[in-house]
C-alpha cells in the first residue's frame, strides 16, 4: 500500500477541519486534509446549507463573534459573494484552503481505518472513491474533525453516546437515567418565487400530511415556507449505522411538508413558489463523543470555568432537540442560555487513550448537555484553530497532546492570540511583541476611553466596560495616525494590525429568512487604505502600503530594519468618518 507522509493529518474538511489544517500549515507543518465529499464545509456546504452559528448567538451576545480564520473566511465571502450563493461559498472555501502551500487537500477521500502503533495512530487508511485508490497517510500527529469521529473510532479511542445521567456530572438538565439517544439529523430545502402559479405533484413515497395532518409544534408559518430545521429524525437510532434509513425518512417528511405548503390551501401565498433546491445529505447534530482528559459538562458552561488550559470558547445556548425529532410531542428545541462566553480547555480536545489524536468539532470530549452548545460550527472552528496550533507546537516541542497541555499550553494560547483568536481571560503577553513596551500616541482620539494605548491593551475586542480600541476624533479619518516609540532602536521586520469589522451584529448568510445579514461589503468601519512606516532619522519610510483592504487581521513582513518608531497612517476607510484600530503588534 502506498504511503503519503505528512506532519499533520486532518480527517474531516468541515469548518473545524478547515481551521485546523490552515492553522497548522501556517505554522510550517505539512498537512493532509482528508474530506470524504467533493465540497468543503461539512454542514455549512452547499450540500446541506446549515448556517454557521457561534458564541454570539445570532448577534444577541455582542462582540463574541469568532475571529481568526472564521472571520477571515466570512469577510472573503461577504466581499466576493454578494449574490449569497452557496455554490460560490463552496468555491471560496476551496480557494481558501488550496492557496495554502503546506496543505495537501484530498477531496472525495474517506478515512476507512487506522494503523496503530500501540497507543498511537501510525497512519490513517483512506480510500479515494473517484479513482479507486487506497493508500495510507502517516504522520506524527492526527486531528479528527470529521464530526462522526471516524478516525477516532477506528483508532479505538474511548467514547460515549447518548445522554449521561444527571448524577454523573451534576447536570441539572440531564435525565435521571442515562440512555443512548441523540439529537436527530435534518434535511433542508429552498424555494424561489417564479412570479406565476407553479403546480407541485409530490412523489408517491412522500408523506401526505394533507390527510394525516402535521404533528403539533411542526407546522410551517406564513413568512417562512422553506428551510425547516425541525424536519429532524434519527435521534432514537444509531447516528452512523442507520444513516440511510434516516435519510430516506427525512426525504419523505421534507417533500410531504412541501406538498402541504403547496396543496393544502392553507398557504395561498405559496402559489408562485417552486422548490429550487432540496438537500440530499442530512446534517447531523450529534453522534459519538470521544473522551479526553477533561469532559466538558453543563456546570463548566454555566459557571464559566477558569481553565488554565483554555484554548477556545463558546456561547451558543445549550440547545436540546428531542430525540424523537419530528415525531416528538414537545417543542423542537429547548434552550438554556448563558449570558457570556465560556472557555473550552485543551483537555477536552484530544483523546485520553490515543496519544497523538486531537479532536475538534462535534466529536470532542463533552457530555450530551455541554455538547448541545459546543456542537455548532462557529465553536467547532474555534476548536479547530486551537488544535491546529497545539499540533504545530507539539511538533516543534516533540510533545504529544497531553504533554502539550501540561507544559506548553501557554505558548499555544499566545500563538493563537497572535492569529486574532479570542480566548476569554487570556491577553497578549508575548515578550517578542515590542509594541507592548512602546509609548503610544495618536493624531487624535474620540475620548480618553478610546485612546491609542488601547491598541496595546492585550485584548482585541471590547470586554465589559473596556473598549480595547483606538478611535480617532469623529469626522477625521484620512491622515490620522497612531505611533509607537521606544527611545532607542529596535530591529523590526513584522507588523500585525487588527482593524474593526463591526463585531456587534451577527455575521452569516442563511437560507432562513429570519437570519438577517446586516453587514455589507466592505464593512464601513474597516480601514481601507493605509501605510506602515518606520522612522529613519527625521524621515519616515513606508515598509507596507495597502489599498482596498476589507480584512480585520493583516500581517506585514518586510526586511529587518533598525528604528526607534513605527507608525500606522490611515489614508481612507470603507465609509466610516474616523480611524479605528483594535490592536497593533510589532516584531
Amino acid at each position: 500500500m502506498d504511503t503519503m507522509k505528512k506532519d499533520v493529518c486532518v480527517v474531516g474538511g468541515g469548518m473545524a477541519g478547515i481551521a485546523a489544517a490552515v492553522t497548522a500549515a501556517r505554522q510550517g507543518a505539512r498537512v493532509a486534509l482528508v474530506q470524504n465529499r467533493s465540497a468543503l464545509g461539512g454542514n455549512a456546504s452547499s450540500e446541506i446549507r446549515v448556517h454557521v452559528c457561534g458564541a454570539d448567538n445570532h448577534g444577541h451576545k455582542p462582540f463574541l463573534r469568532e475571529t481568526g480564520i472564521l472571520e477571515d473566511i466570512r469577510l472573503e465571502n461577504l466581499y466576493g459573494n454578494p449574490q449569497r450563493s452557496y455554490p460560490v461559498w463552496d468555491l471560496i472555501l476551496y480557494d481558501y484552503v488550496t492557496r495554502e502551500p503546506n496543505v495537501d487537500l484530498l477531496l472525495n477521500t474517506a478515512c476507512v481505518g487506522a494503523r496503530m502503533d500501540g497507543p498511537r495512530v501510525a497512519a490513517a487508511l483512506v480510500e479515494q472513491t473517484v479513482n479507486w485508490r487506497r493508500f495510507e497517510i502517516a504522520a506524527p500527529v492526527f486531528i479528527d474533525a470529521s464530526g462522526d469521529g471516524r478516525l477516532a473510532f477506528e483508532a479505538g479511542a474511548e467514547y460515549r453516546r447518548g445522554m449521561e445521567a444527571s448524577s454523573e456530572y451534576g447536570e441539572s438538565a440531564a435525565p435521571e437515567t442515562a440512555n443512548e439517544f441523540n439529537m436527530g439529523s435534518s434535511l433542508l430545502y429552498e424555494v424561489v418565487d417564479l412570479g406565476r402559479p407553479v403546480p407541485y405533484a409530490p412523489p408517491v413515497w412522500a408523506y401526505d400530511y394533507k390527510v394525516k395532518g402535521l404533528p403539533a409544534h411542526r407546522r410551517p408559518s406564513t413568512g417562512q415556507l422553506s428551510g425547516y430545521w425541525w424536519v429532524e429524525y434519527g435521534g432514537m437510532l444509531h447516528p452512523t449505522e442507520d444513516g440511510e434509513e434516516v435519510r430516506r425518512e427525512l426525504m419523505r417528511i421534507m417533500l410531504g411538508i412541501w406538498d402541504y405548503v403547496k396543496n393544502s390551501g392553507e398557504f395561498p401565498e405559496a402559489a408562485n413558489l417552486a422548490m429550487s433546491w432540496a438537500g440530499q445529505l442530512p446534517g447531523r447534530r450529534s453522534g459519538l463523543r470521544f473522551l479526553g482528559d477533561h469532559v466538558l459538562c453543563q456546570r463548566d458552561l454555566e459557571r464559566f470555568a477558569d481553565f488554565p488550559d483554555a484554548v477556545a470558547y463558546g456561547g451558543w445556548p445549550m440547545d436540546r432537540h428531542p430525540c424523537e425529532g419530528f415525531y416528538a410531542e414537545n417543542p423542537p428545541a429547548i434552550n438554556i442560555h448563558m449570558p457570556d462566553a465560556y472557555s473550552i480547555p485543551l483537555g477536552s480536545l484530544y483523546s485520553r487513550n490515543v496519544e497523538n489524536l486531537y479532536l475538534a468539532g462535534r466529536c470532542h470530549s463533552a457530555t450530551y448537555m455541554a455538547h448541545s452548545s459546543t456542537r455548532v460550527m462557529g465553536t467547532g472552528m474555534s476548536m479547530g484553530q486551537a488544535v491546529g496550533m497545539a499540533a504545530a507546537v507539539g511538533l516543534e516541542r516533540a510533545a504529544d497532546a497531553r504533554r502539550v497541555r501540561e507544559h506548553f499550553v501557554g505558548e499555544v494560547q499566545q500563538r493563537l492570540l497572535k492569529e486574532d483568536v479570542f480566548i476569554p481571560g487570556v491577553r497578549n503577553e508575548d515578550p517578542a511583541d515590542v509594541a507592548r513596551t512602546a509609548r503610544v500616541t495618536a493624531s487624535s482620539a474620540e475620548s480618553p476611553e478610546l485612546g491609542p494605548e488601547n491598541a496595546v491593551s492585550g485584548v482585541a475586542r471590547p470586554r465589559g466596560e473596556t473598549p480595547h480600541r483606538w478611535a480617532s476624533a469623529p469626522g477625521r479619518a484620512a491622515g490620522e495616525w497612531i505611533r509607537f516609540e521606544w527611545g532607542r532602536a529596535h530591529t523590526v521586520s513584522e507588523v500585525r494590525l487588527t482593524f474593526d469589522t463591526n463585531l456587534r451584529p451577527q455575521f452569516t448568510f442563511s437560507i432562513f429568512p429570519y437570519v438577517k445579514q446586516p453587514l455589507t461589503a466592505p464593512i464601513p468601519e474597516t480601514v481601507r487604505d493605509y501605510r506602515v512606516e518606520v522612522r529613519e532619522g527625521h524621515d519616515w519610510r513606508a515598509v507596507a502600503e495597502v489599498t482596498g483592504n476589507f480584512r480585520r487581521h493583516r500581517v506585514h513582513r518586510f526586511e529587518p530594519v533598525a528604528t526607534d518608531a513605527v507608525r500606522l497612517v490611515i489614508d481612507a476607510t470603507n465609509g466610516a468618518e474616523q480611524a479605528l484600530l483594535y490592536e497593533a503588534r510589532i516584531y
